[in-house]
């Protein structure tokens, strides 16, 4: 896992606890510990929120039960996606597929047919994660999807402007009020580091970080950030994990800095639990209406 896909690093999680020592591969935990320990709290707030802040790829297969598809519904019949935060509209240039079964074989609808609401043959709640399937009529009991789509549940805006390969400055958003002041955002697997966001304009002082591909950007390109508080909660999940429950100041090459001036550990663990779970709460799907 390359870093700019972690949803925190070991550095965060030494300096939430205070520790005067960088984790390497003779301390303990060793560095690689806490790495794999870092993708496990990942995994957890995924599966917490469903969704990923990674730009993640699944395929799923559903089928819809003869009689439920109409062809004259304005929304179509509803398919609940196993993700939600869909990047739309689905691209087959991205690798997103949608397979629907005509009779005879699974045909692609992706860029055959029209994604939109109400005139089109299909369309995505994105924000819920539900696929709606209409205008068509179903060929026997049970009507086949085969979905491959992107999600991503991360911050995200659109480029207003194109941006031509290599190039840093200034990048155009449309709306960057949900970017940090400074981070690392993605736009067509393009990973580019900005150190100022001001006026829905980012200031970009690297291209291609982490090894990726610089590329010209088009407008309109769908750029994602992590967000502050998803990198929050999961350095405290890894941190209350490596406490376990015990005072990290207690000595050894991970001795705390002002141990004397920290508060209980009991306290600090409950404390970051709390937050971690209002963290939860603000990101966790509430399926209550239909857009």
């Amino acid at each position: 896992m390359t870093t700019y896909e972690r949803y925190t690093t070991p550095d965060d999680v030494r300096r939430l606890l205070r520790l005067k020592r960088a984790y390497s591969s003779t301390s303990n935990p060793n560095v690689d510990q806490v790495d794999s320990l870092i993708e496990q709290k990942m995994d957890v707030i995924d599966s917490e929120m469903r969704t990923s802040f990674r730009l993640s790829r699944t395929r799923e297969k559903h089928s819809i039960r003869n009689g439920s598809m109409s062809a004259f519904s304005y929304d179509g019949s509803r398919v609940f996606l196993g993700n939600k935060n869909i990047v739309t509209p689905l691209s087959a240039s991205a690798g997103d597929s949608l397979k629907v079964y005509n009779g005879s074989t699974d045909e692609e609808w992706v860029g055959v047919k029209s994604e939109s609401r109400g005139t089109g043959n299909f369309w995505i709640d994105d924000t819920l994660g539900i696929l709606f399937v209409k205008n068509i009529f179903s060929y026997n009991n049970y009507l086949s999807i085969d979905v491959t789509y992107r999600f991503n549940g991360g911050a995200r805006s659109t480029l207003s402007g194109a941006v031509i390969s290599g190039a840093t400055g200034s990048v155009s958003l449309t709306d960057s009020s949900d970017f940090p002041v400074q981070g690392i955002a993605t736009v067509s697997g393009e990973v580019i580091r900005f150190n100022n966001n001001v006026s829905n304009n980012l200031t970009v002082v690297e291209r291609g970080a982490f090894n990726t591909q610089t590329e010209a950007q088009s407008s309109g390109a769908i750029i994602f950030t992590l967000p502050q508080d998803i990198r929050d909660a999961c350095t405290k999940l890894v941190a209350i994990d490596l406490l376990n429950s015990e005072d990290w100041s207690s000595g050894g090459d991970n001795s705390g800095d002002i141990a004397s001036g920290q508060q209980a550990i009991s306290g600090k663990i409950e404390r970051w639990r709390n937050d971690i779970d209002k963290t939860y709460d603000r990101y966790r799907p509430t399926i209550t209406s239909i857009r």
